[in-house]
């Protein structure tokens, strides 16, 4: 498997892991018992495997209620209270860096006073985990994801990592397009814009939101026609490997859609498009 290609570890153990050949590996709270830490850490050593930790992973029940962006000072303290835990328990395993819901589905709970007023705390809070990152030595990506009308246009997360140095972007590139369909915008377009504060991309595939909220996250596969309304896979990492480094790209398993063939077909798709993107490069 390229060293660029990585996988998040729900669904799978490391055992799947091994016998694949992924180099790194995205670890989240479904993978977060002692024995299932320590068989990582072991073969992270035997394999050179780079480990990333979706926060939060201990002392929260549901990951994705986060309060980044609420008005409630005390839940906002509250969040970044688990995620210090959280980065503390990071920085140990050790792992390269650390993704968060910075949106959450608690936004559909909040009423703010005014556009601005939302801006003001989604900056303060950015800066906040800026400093997180530099007391740890660990770059937080805010993850790229919409749960909530109010905050989903792409420019709207580029203006607020692009002054930080150690706060970025982890693009889920199936809400990126899902989102450029509701707002009329040019997935290609925008997706070559958020990619110079992109430092992680979380791969999977759709053709619209319905398709979402039926099926979760479509695993990649090269039945996947883009004249059919999916997104085109192939152009999308062409795109990504413009940046000309080497941005990780993580599969997020559902083997519940079509099974695991199908997800593994899809793994080597991928991996034989960034192989012959490289070989085409050296050639030229």
């Amino acid at each position: 498997m390229h060293s660029q290609l990585g996988i998040s570890i729900h669904g799978v153990d490391t055992e799947y892991v091994r016998k694949r050949g992924f180099k790194r590996v995205q670890i989240c709270q479904k993978f977060s018992k002692t024995e299932d830490v320590t068989s990582l850490l072991k073969l992270s050593r035997e394999k050179g495997i780079k480990i990333s930790f979706h926060a939060p992973i201990f002392h929260q029940v549901d990951h994705a209620a986060t309060y980044y962006l609420s008005k409630n000072f005390r839940l906002r303290e509250a969040t970044f209270e688990i995620l210090e835990i959280n980065m503390k328990m990071a920085q140990c395993l050790p792992s390269e860096y650390v993704v968060i819901h910075f949106t959450s589905k608690t936004m559909k709970d909040e009423s703010y006073d005014s556009y601005e007023e939302m801006m003001k705390i989604a900056r303060r809070s950015v800066k906040r985990l800026g400093k997180l990152a530099e007391k740890y030595s660990l770059k937080v990506n805010i993850e790229y994801a919409s749960y909530d009308e109010k905050f989903r246009d792409p420019d709207e997360w580029i203006e607020l990592v692009k002054d930080q140095s150690d706060v970025g972007i982890c693009l889920d590139i199936g809400q990126l397009f899902t989102n450029c369909k509701a707002l009329k915008l040019d997935f290609h377009e925008k997706l070559r814009d958020i990619l110079p504060y992109t430092n992680a991309v979380h791969i999977w595939n759709t053709r619209d939101e319905s398709d979402l909220d039926k099926f979760g996250y479509i695993p990649v596969n090269p039945s996947q026609s883009p004249e059919e309304g999916w997104i085109d896979i192939e152009k999308s990492i062409e795109i990504i490997k413009e940046q000309k480094r080497e941005i990780p790209i993580i599969f997020e398993p559902n083997f519940d859609y079509s099974g695991e063939e199908y997800f593994s077909e899809g793994l080597d798709w991928v991996n034989n498009i960034i192989g012959k993107k490289e070989l085409e490069k050296i050639t030229v």
